[in-house]
């Protein structure tokens, strides 16, 4: 009878392990397909993307870039619309672009329509407040000037971002360039066209 109970015992025990080690297996194995999981996606679909570089310009940057294959563009966007961060856009480069490019766009600015006077009561100095603001469409352009940068490949992907201090102020006061992955681009700004220069020379 103690032998019978003695088997019985180490076949429970015997089966209880198997348990275990079919879970400790199946855990195993969860685990690892998630790493696969992560590094597919990591790597993406296409191996030439970089998922690490954060300042790459994405494919829907890429999707929406404008071609620069004419002398004069016109830009359907209006710039500036949500306030002084929304100048950013992108341009794709071709052998067919020329060596410079006239971008044409409307943008956004805000102006005061009604301005009140007041006078502070302990100096007696007498200010002016904005009373309430509207919205206003203007015409701007930039010009790119591309002789100075040779074109590597068949086409350039470029971030250009037109700074502006407020939304207040009409035109923007300086622009600034970076390529597809993310590096500043060097540029000089002529001085031929109004007061800060709309004119740029890539380099």
């Amino acid at each position: 009878m103690k032998v019978k109970f003695v088997l019985f015992f180490l076949l429970c025990q015997s089966l209880s392990y198997a348990s275990k080690d079919e879970e400790n297996y199946e855990s195993l194995k969860e685990t690892v397909q998630k790493v696969d999981i992560l590094k597919e996606a990591k790597s993406g679909p296409n191996s030439s993307i970089n998922y690490d570089c954060h300042d790459c310009l994405s494919e829907v940057d890429l999707a929406k870039a404008i071609k620069l294959d004419a002398p004069e563009i016109t830009m359907e966007r209006t710039l500036f619309f949500k306030g002084k961060d929304d100048g950013e856009f992108t341009i794709m480069r071709t052998k067919d672009t020329p060596d410079k490019v006239t971008i044409k766009f409307n943008e956004r600015y805000r102006s005061c329509k009604k301005t009140v006077a007041h006078q502070n009561p302990l100096s007696g100095q007498i200010g002016f407040s904005c009373m309430y603001l509207s919205s206003e469409v203007r015409e701007d352009s930039i010009t790119i000037d591309f002789s100075d940068r040779p074109l590597k490949g068949d086409s350039e992907a470029i971030r250009v971002r037109l700074v502006k201090l407020s939304a207040r102020n009409k035109g923007f006061i300086n622009a600034s360039f970076k390529d597809q992955t993310g590096r500043g681009i060097t540029s000089s700004r002529g001085g031929n066209f109004l007061f800060f220069g709309t004119k740029y020379n890539l380099e």
